[in-house]
């Protein structure tokens, strides 16, 4: 414990002498003084070494004066350190996450899943309406068109009607504001058709879908 350490010794220790301290990635003890005989690490276990960060994709070489691919380079993966994400996560810069950030994208490469940078909007797959989420949905309206949020794809129709357009009293849903409209502007393809049977009467044109390149029709057949 740290009453019975040297005072030399920076944490924990296994006995009473200077050359009885604990390595400093220790956590919670030790049972000599290397980083594998820690009980438990302070940052992160390497196959059993407690070290203060995994080995980094890439490492600096003194002699070229340039960053060279590191062959032991691991993963983050909560306190451990992996060769290998787990299947159900993805590699986000030398971590292993849950989920890509709103600000990248999945892809694969060299059968890994990462995350790389948006170089525009990032691409978001939105349910359409009468489809999973909105499946109990007639059209768009005020209470659900925050869904389209940054959608770039639907996957499935945009119904829209009178009764989302100007409200519909009897199941107590608002008028919709023709300026959220606009959250159509990032859509680039719908998978099954756009329906417009009923449109805000001072929107004179369909601006708010400009970036629209494929209507894929599936729902038709």
């Amino acid at each position: 414990t740290k009453t019975v350490c040297a005072e030399q010794c920076d944490g924990r220790c296994f006995g009473p002498w200077v050359s009885n301290c604990c390595h400093r990635e220790c956590a919670g003890g030790c049972s000599g003084p290397k980083d594998t005989d820690c009980f438990a690490c302070t940052n992160f276990n390497d196959s059993g070494a407690c070290v203060t960060q995994c080995p980094q994709p890439f490492v600096y070489n003194p002699t070229t004066f340039q960053l060279e691919s590191n062959p032991r380079a691991k993963y983050t993966y909560g306190a451990f350190c992996v060769k290998k994400c787990p299947h159900n996560f993805v590699v986000d810069h030398s971590s292993c996450v849950r989920a890509c950030p709103s600000n990248k994208m999945e892809v694969e490469q060299n059968r890994i899943k990462m995350c790389i940078a948006c170089t525009d909007i990032c691409p978001k797959a939105c349910d359409g309406i009468g489809t999973a989420s909105l499946q109990s949905a007639q059209t768009v309206d005020s209470s659900n068109i925050d869904k389209f949020t940054n959608c770039t794809k639907i996957n499935g129709n945009l119904v829209f009607l009178i009764t989302g357009i100007k409200g519909d009293v009897y199941h107590n849903i608002k008028a919709l504001d023709p300026e959220k409209l606009n959250v159509f502007r990032t859509v680039r393809e719908i998978t099954g058709f756009l329906n417009i049977q009923s449109w805000p009467e001072n929107m004179t044109d369909l601006s708010v879908f400009s970036n629209l390149a494929t209507i894929g029709g599936r729902a038709l057949y």
